[in-house]
């Protein structure tokens, strides 16, 4: 009985893990949404902005509301590169490709260190705070 209640409970924090990253997921994308008038009207608030005004062409938002803004290839406006507008998972982890070869985090190597996920730009590096 012991055993399908850890189990039953592993799977709830796993499920729960899985929405967290979605909702995360979700939000990142979208974000170019959040720079049109009227959106995010507390966040604009709090950070001294103008809820209704268009920020949507302003060059300081860009380059985080967007997927590679100022980059070769990245977000140049709504018009030309409608796919870029939001923050996609490049802007973190790098261009995609690296992470899937199969000396990194693949089906084939189970053995990848944390060292090679942080090489790719798929996990931070933890540093420890300085002791006082």
């Amino acid at each position: 009985m012991k055993r399908r209640i850890v189990w039953s409970r592993l799977i709830g924090i796993v499920a729960s893990m899985a929405l967290l990253t979605v909702s995360a997921v979700m939000a990142m994308a979208k974000a170019f949404e959040q720079l049109k008038p009227g959106m995010a009207a507390e966040a604009k608030k709090k950070a001294g902005l103008d809820a209704s005004k268009d920020y949507t062409q302003d060059a300081t938002c860009l380059p985080c509301h967007t997927t590679g803004h100022g980059k070769p290839g990245g977000f140049t406006d709504l018009a030309t590169t409608p796919d870029l507008a939001g923050v996609g998972c490049e802007m973190c982890h790098g261009a995609g490709g690296t992470y899937t070869q199969s000396h990194y985090m693949t089906l084939n190597n189970k053995e990848y260190k944390k060292a090679d996920l942080v090489a790719v730009g798929l996990i931070g590096e933890i540093t420890q705070a300085a002791s006082s």
